[in-house]
């Protein structure tokens, strides 16, 4: 059996409606290199660990009309800094409305769980998990933040939600667009690589992890007089925004592809 994945973020930068939602998809095809009769599942599951910053944190999930989500029972958003401090707030939703709760147990077995009850992220290690007997399809994965940034005092909403009315919305809509949103992608992976190959294979190899890396380092939202604000976002690092370090080096890319986003920062 070959199961190939294609992991796509759709960081498209002259598409800010797009390039906003924080939606990841994962691609799976499975082909059999045999004609020997057999029942084949594709499962993939996200882990708990994801919503939280400490061992000591516990999860809880819910069911959506179209995903199961998972976050910290104890939501904070954006109430503390300090190196070595991350996400711990939000809901972290896997949107497939047959998902479910699993763990692994000591036989290396898959078990599932009920999804009406609290776990230690760390301890009981649940994951939000989906088994396909379709031989191809596509997982989607998204993100609620809640409050993403915090600028002078202000909780500032997300930019999607100048297209779509809350995080469902958004979320559906990205699912439901997903052959049109891989079809854009496809189209400006290949004229970024052409482009960055007239160097050479290894500056087309480095600007392939740097373009994303760059990208994935801001966050864009609106003031309230709906200027762009497009700050950068430390990980793990005292939690600073708009560092001269993470912004200047950056520049470039932005200046290139969407002049607007460099006026934001």
């Amino acid at each position: 059996i070959k199961a190939t994945l294609t992991f796509t973020t759709p960081l498209l930068l002259d598409r800010l409606d797009i390039m906003t939602r924080p939606v990841s998809y994962v691609q799976y095809e499975i082909e059999k290199n045999c004609d020997k009769p057999m029942d084949i599942d594709f499962v993939f599951g996200i882990g708990a660990r994801c919503c939280t910053r400490s061992n000591k944190q516990t999860v809880a999930f819910k069911k959506t009309d179209y995903s199961i989500c998972c976050g910290n029972t104890v939501q904070t958003p954006l109430s503390q800094s300090g190196d070595v401090d991350m996400i711990d707030w939000g809901y972290l939703h896997l949107c497939d409305k047959d998902a479910f709760v699993s763990t692994i147990n000591h036989y290396g077995e898959m078990v599932s769980h009920p999804i009406n009850q609290t776990y230690n992220a760390y301890v009981d290690m649940p994951y939000m998990t989906v088994k396909k007997s379709e031989l191809s399809g596509v997982i989607t994965i998204a993100y609620d933040e809640i409050n993403p940034i915090e600028y002078f005092g202000e909780a500032l909403d997300e930019y999607y939600t100048k297209y779509f009315d809350s995080f469902d919305d958004m979320a559906k809509a990205a699912i439901a667009e997903y052959d049109e949103v891989k079809k854009l992608c496809d189209e400006f992976d290949k004229e970024l690589m052409s482009e960055a190959s007239k160097l050479s294979e290894n500056y087309m190899n480095i600007t392939a992890l740097a373009y994303r890396q760059a990208i994935a380092a801001h966050k864009l939202v609106c003031d309230k007089n709906g200027d762009l604000l497009f700050l950068s976002k430390e990980c793990e690092s005292n939690g600073c925004i708009g560092t001269l370090d993470v912004t200047y080096p950056s520049i470039p890319l932005f200046l290139k592809y969407n002049p607007e986003l460099v006026a934001g920062m």
